[in-house]
Parts: structure tokens; sequence; C-alpha cells
């Protein structure tokens, strides 16, 4: 639903998109730490609040914030194998227009994609290890035959670092260690 006041000069008091990516396969050039096929991933996002479009992109930003602006994601799925994962939540910005990300999921081999996460790197060993042992508290299997336990638990990303049932997993690296050695391009 787009919605406009023409008289007043404000626009977009929300907007709901649907983002969807099917059957992709990566090239493998990164050492990412889950499979090279990527299933499905899919958001359903509403952008929520209204934007001046007069004046400059920053300023209509700021007053957004200002006014309680955010991005909701009523639906999120992300089948990357060994990551099954169903969700909701929102996306906040601060002052400096930098993303905080909260969502509430229902999920299968998260624990498998920490352990991933943590040998490129990204994660550390303590954050996991604290987050595995709230995870194992709260997992089940639904049958027999899953290979993953579920398990329904809070994610969040801000300021650049992850966090699972509020323990911080440290921060994203910049720079992943890759299954390639890249030479860096020599400037003339």
């Amino acid at each position: 639903m787009l919605v406009f006041k023409y008289n007043g000069g404000l626009a977009l008091s929300v907007f709901e998109n649907h983002l969807e990516a099917k059957n992709i396969t990566l090239n493998g050039l990164l050492n990412y730490p889950l499979s090279s096929g990527i299933s499905r991933i899919y958001a359903k996002t509403n952008f929520v609040g209204a934007l001046n479009p007069e004046g400059s992109f920053t300023a209509a930003m700021e007053n957004w914030l200002h006014q309680g602006g955010y991005i909701g994601i009523p639906n999120l799925v992300v089948n990357w194998s060994p990551l099954l994962l169903v969700g909701r939540g929102e996306i906040n910005f601060n002052e400096r227009l930098e993303p905080s990300l909260h969502l509430m999921t229902s999920s299968k081999g998260l624990t498998k994609l920490m352990d991933d996460l943590q040998e490129r790197d990204f994660l550390e060993r303590k954050g996991v290890f604290v987050a595995k042992i709230l995870l194992a508290n709260k997992s089940f299997k639904l049958s027999e035959e899953d290979r993953y336990a579920s398990v329904i638990t809070p994610l969040d990303f801000s300021d650049g670092k992850i966090s699972v049932e509020n323990i911080t997993g440290r921060g994203a690296r910049q720079t992943p260690r890759s299954s390639t050695t890249l030479t860096p391009l020599k400037q003339p």
C-alpha cells in the first residue's frame, strides 16, 4: 500500500515490498560458511514512515528517523543449507543511518552455521560456546529423522556485531578467510 498526502508535501506512509531469490548457485570464490546453493531467500518488508521528497536525501532520512521511521520485516524465509530459517523483525537506523537488525526466528541448522562462522573467524569461540549452551536448552527435534534441531531465538545485528540470545559473537570480520588466494592489483 502506498499513501500520498500531496498538499502537505509528505509522501510514502507505508510501502510494502516483496523480495525473492530462488535456486541460486554461488561460484565458490569466497569461503562462505553455507552451501554454494541457495534454495530460497524471501523477505516481505514494509517501509514505514513519512518521507518528505523535497530537499536532500540525507535530510529526508534524518526527518524520517526523527518521526519514528523504520523498516518492518513481517516475513523472512532463508533456505540456504544447512540453515532453514523463518523470522520476523525490523530494521532501525541510528543518527548516522547505520542499520540495526532485530529478528525473532525459528530455525534448523543455526548451531551448525555458528560453528562454521567460528571456524572461519567471523565469530569468537567464547560467544559461540555460550550461545550454543543457551540454544541447546531451547532446541528440539520434531522427528527422529531431523538432522538438525529446531530452535526459536532472537538474532540481532548492530554496530557490526552479531548476537544470538543476546550473546555477542563479536563483530563480523571485514575480510573473511578465503578458500582461494587473491593477488591484489598493482597500481601504476
